[in-house]
């Protein structure tokens, strides 16, 4: 499905191609492989730990498209899209959540942090160094599920959260490298939120490039949604993207 949108979206993108001194178009797919930690619990007292519901580690799509233009006060437009969900069988939970009263080792359960943002920024430097600064609106959609076949809990995630969004770039000259750090930060009230990205990238004269890295999303939640959380996700990725 990831690879059905970027084809797509570059089919779409292709006839701005004429316009790239003024207008820049980044489309870009891939896979993220991570894994969690940490541990989380609804409005019970009894914190349930991701080891101890043996979740496996995950390989999952990303997708993004930039919208870069000269206009100075109009922000650029980035539009993200991350699957983020695991899976886990025969964990142990000895406690109450959703309501519901676990006492067992056979616990099947899914945690999915899965998420959309929407980002308005600003390219403060163009040069051999390049540096973004705006506003993420990210869309939450998931939930947290346990089952032992006998008892059913399940949390639904449904939350737009404001992030303070940052990037900046060191290009190393006539190689066609880059080394990017980019994030999204929030820390108020019921809600310390990071996600952190280090990569490499490497864009050849044809349009393509391709991009490598480790990126690590932290949540700390304090009843949002009725979930407390203090759970992290992190791993390497490698991707594609087009530059027009």
């Amino acid at each position: 499905m990831k690879l059905q949108r970027l084809l797509f979206a570059a089919a779409l993108l292709l006839p701005f191609q004429a316009m790239a001194d003024t207008i820049g178009l980044y489309v870009g797919a891939g896979q993220w492989d991570h894994s969690a930690s940490g541990g989380f619990r609804d409005s019970g007292a009894i914190n349930i730990d991701s080891d101890a519901l043996n979740l496996a580690d995950n390989r999952e799509g990303y997708f993004y498209v930039n919208i870069e233009h000269p206009v100075p006060l109009i922000p650029n437009v980035r539009l993200a899209s991350t699957d983020l969900i695991h899976n886990g069988v025969n964990g142990t939970v000895t406690g109450t959540f959703d309501g519901q009263t676990f006492t067992a080792n056979n616990v099947t359960s899914t945690i999915d942090f899965t998420h959309t943002d929407i980002t308005l920024y600003y390219e403060l430097l163009d040069n051999v160094v390049s540096f973004d600064v705006g506003i993420t609106a990210r869309q939450l959609d998931g939930q947290i599920y346990l089952t032992d076949g006998t008892n059913t809990g399940q949390v639904t995630l449904d939350e737009v959260v404001p992030m303070i969004y940052g990037k900046v770039a060191f290009d190393l000259p006539l190689t066609g490298l880059a080394i990017v750090g980019e994030g999204n930060f929030l820390s108020v009230g019921d809600a310390d939120i990071t996600d952190i990205t280090v990569k490499v990238t490497y864009e050849t004269d044809f349009l393509l490039g391709i991009e490598a890295g480790v990126r690590t999303f932290s949540l700390t939640l304090d009843n949002v949604d009725t979930i407390t959380s203090d759970l992290e996700f992190d791993g390497p990725f490698l991707g594609v993207f087009l530059h027009f």
